[in-house]
């Protein structure tokens, strides 16, 4: 995933912007509307820059040759006047719109619950290929209607292991497996804590 050598410098504006995060902006590929490009406009000095982070974990995901059914590929960076932006594929629904997160169907009053056997599915599909979130968030994951009518859980942003045993996490399923399941665990009890989840919803048990 290198740089971009045909599309030189783009463009970039406010008109392209499609969210903000604490770290990054988010804008619409001025050249292709099936991709994003993700810039850094925090500069954090403690840590590695998020970009950097994600690029380096989405080339180690690539050499796995892994299942990318429920993640929007990583596709390089490019050269922006706002600096250095690394590509995503943009999520879209089947009327070409771009896919609404679960975090703003729930606050536009959309209910959680029926959508828990879609996390349960995407939990399964991180276990399975041993794919770490650093973020597991409402907001980071995109529902993805098809043209059977089926949801398809995608996430866009969140994941990575950027701790002290990022190599052995990474690497040994079974580590990996339990920061995972530790991960999901979390996730569901915040949100049943916070409303979202009927109280008789079962948190799994965490794997060791």
């Amino acid at each position: 995933m290198p740089y971009s050598e045909t599309a030189g410098v783009l463009k970039l504006n406010d008109s392209l912007k499609i969210g903000t995060g604490a770290e990054r902006a988010c804008y619409l590929h001025p050249l292709d509307p099936d991709l994003c490009i993700k810039i850094r406009y925090v500069n954090r000095t403690n840590k590695l820059p998020q970009n950097e982070a994600d690029y380096a974990y989405y080339s180690f995901l690539e050499k796995r040759n892994i299942d990318w059914d429920h993640i929007a590929k990583c596709r390089g960076w490019v050269k922006t006047n706002l600096g250095d932006g690394l590509v995503f594929e943009l999520v879209r629904g089947l009327d070409g719109v771009p896919c609404k997160s679960l975090g703003t169907l729930v606050s536009e009053g959309a209910p959680l619950y029926p959508f828990l056997g879609e996390l349960d599915y995407l939990y399964k599909y991180l276990l399975k290929f041993n794919i770490l979130p650093a973020d597991l968030r409402l907001d980071n994951i995109m529902l993805n209607p098809d043209i059977q009518g089926e949801c398809r859980l995608v996430i866009v942003d969140g994941l990575g292991n950027r701790n002290f045993f990022s190599w052995a996490t990474n690497r040994i399923n079974s580590f990996g497996r339990l920061r995972i399941s530790k991960k999901y665990n979390r996730f569901l009890f915040k949100a049943r804590r916070d409303g979202l989840l009927p109280e008789h919803v079962l948190i799994p048990e965490i794997i060791f």
